[in-house]
């Protein structure tokens, strides 16, 4: 069963890339802490958001207000801040 924090990540991350692509996204990053979808912490996320930001623009090319949108929410939650 997937953590609570992957579960949350997934969900914010979703409708700005769609459900296959964001566990693609997120798989990909999760190799950089060590962690799975099973394990993966606040902390993990925490190391890992740059990437995470860099690897969901790459599929948001050509939309910067959704890129800027998308990177500002994965900040506000690698920083326990709230996801509007």
């Amino acid at each position: 069963m997937a953590s609570t924090t992957y579960v949350n990540l997934l969900n914010l991350v979703e409708p700005f890339l769609g459900r296959t692509k964001a566990e693609t996204v997120i798989a990909s990053q999760l190799r950089r802490c060590d962690a799975t979808p099973e394990s993966l912490t606040a902390g993990q996320v925490a190391r890992i958001v740059n990437y995470l930001c860099g690897a969901t623009t790459i599929h948001l090319a050509g939309d910067r207000a959704r890129q800027e949108d998308l990177s500002a929410r994965l900040r506000s939650f690698a920083s326990g801040g709230p996801q509007s």
